[in-house]
């Protein structure tokens, strides 16, 4: 299966990751065809909008990944050159610069995926950000299901989403994320160096019980699953009601194959 022209295009425009590619693009595509058509988006504006939302969340994904990875790169540089200082307190704004902006580009991802809804379900999500750590869509969500064609169903299977990844992992991130983007930075974000004897230590912060870079790895990870899972129950919230979600036999080979979980099935009659 080949993209589109425009879409090729537009991809073109993003930098090159097989996962965030497969997880989202070739995910979303696995389902919903070329050129997104098959939930009605036969308006070239409302294709527009879907497909830029899409876009954009893989771009907030992108930023993501670079910051998470100049964190990484900044922390081995930075403990090499630990171990070759004295004893004391270390600590490097730049590094802590890459932290934080990972945990804003975290929530804004979140807060542009959110808007899928909006577009494929216009008038019934007034909800446009990942607001309330995702308590304010699972209200919208609850309201939803009270719709004579609602899929209460899948509406049932996102809220479940949301709030068991609410309790596993995004309510800390989200709270990390508000403390210093509203509140105060880090300011404990030191790495300690001792000697004990002829013992070389070099004590890291934790995040959540964490050291940063797994951290980062952790909830990068976590986020991009999540951001799938939501996509594609939004787009099949969104499916005429003779379709559904299916387990996926990929059209694309590997690499990007391994990223793909859902595919595109049909209800049988009643």
């Amino acid at each position: 299966m080949i993209a589109s022209a425009g879409m090729a295009r537009l991809l073109l425009n993003l930098p090159d990751d097989l996962e965030i590619s497969g997880r989202v693009f070739w995910q979303l595509r696995e389902i919903l065809g070329d050129d997104f058509m098959l939930i009605g988006l036969f308006d070239k504006d409302k294709r527009d909008r879907f497909t830029g939302v899409v876009l954009d969340t893989m771009l907030k994904l992108h930023a993501m990944r670079h910051h998470m990875q100049n964190f990484a790169a900044l922390e081995s540089q930075y403990l090499h050159q630990i171990e070759e200082s004295g004893d004391g307190v270390f600590r490097t704004h730049c590094m802590l610069f890459e932290f934080e902006a990972f945990l804003f580009q975290m929530k804004s991802a979140l807060d542009i995926a959110v808007k899928a809804l909006g577009v494929l379900l216009p008038n019934r999500f007034p909800v446009k950000t990942f607001r309330d750590k995702g308590e304010a869509l699972c209200g919208a969500l609850e309201k939803y299901k009270h719709d004579k064609s609602a899929k209460a169903n899948l509406a049932d299977d996102l809220i479940g989403i949301i709030r068991s990844d609410r309790e596993a992992w995004l309510e800390q991130a989200i709270s990390l994320r508000d403390k210093v983007g509203h509140y105060k930075t880090l300011a404990d974000f030191n790495y300690h160096a001792v000697n004990l004897g002829t013992t070389r230590t070099i004590r890291k912060p934790r995040i959540a019980e964490m050291e940063p870079l797994p951290y980062l790895q952790l909830t990068y990870q976590n986020c991009i699953e999540f951001i799938q899972d939501f996509l594609c129950i939004a787009v099949a919230l969104s499916l005429p009601s003779h379709f559904s979600l299916s387990a996926s036999k990929p059209s694309v080979g590997e690499p990007l194959s391994q990223y793909i979980k859902f595919g595109l099935g049909t209800n049988s009659a009643d």
